[in-house]
């Protein structure tokens, strides 16, 4: 649900800029066919196509910006799962991410760990299958550590999915 978001955001956006640009044009043919010359149209005639030209261009600008972070992410994120160093990290917790709400409430995280370097996934929409002190699988960019993708659905084919065992007792 969260990955999609800006693809919402920027399809509907794009959609308005694009609406209202053509009803901008339409009303400036309408204006350009009713007189003989466009000189001498009134001010108040003009004031549609004024108003709804930014309105157009600040929409459609918006909309192409969300659709454009949207394909950068997906791209990024695909990239790490064709080429990053996977690791299989500890999951250490879950953790409420006050920066992104949903209906007021926090959003759920997973945190973590591989060494000394932790990790937070993006919100999650279901926690119900991950457990503190399972493995899960995260693609590391192989120049910098602080780009990451989690792989919860087996989208890589780098290493299977099996996470490592616990270590037994050795007595």
């Amino acid at each position: 649900m969260f990955k999609k978001i800006w693809l919402l955001l920027g399809s509907i956006f794009f959609s308005v800029g694009v609406l209202l640009g053509v009803i901008a044009a339409g009303i400036f043919a309408f204006i350009a066919s009713r007189h003989d010359q466009l000189a001498n149209t009134e001010v108040t005639d003009w004031i549609p196509v004024i108003v709804l030209l930014p309105l157009a261009l600040t929409f459609g600008s918006l909309g192409a910006i969300f659709l454009l972070y949207h394909a950068h992410k997906k791209r990024r994120h695909r990239w790490l799962l064709d080429f990053g160093t996977p690791v299989w990290a500890n999951v250490l917790g879950f953790e409420d991410n006050w920066n992104i709400q949903v209906n007021g409430r926090p959003a759920t995280v997973l945190v973590a760990s591989y060494g000394n370097m932790q990790f937070v996934s993006g919100p999650l929409d279901n926690n119900d299958r991950m457990h503190i002190g399972e493995h899960v699988k995260v693609l590391l960019h192989p120049d910098n550590n602080n780009k990451y993708t989690f792989d919860f659905m087996n989208e890589s084919n780098l290493i299977p999915f099996e996470p490592p065992q616990p270590l037994q007792g050795t007595n």
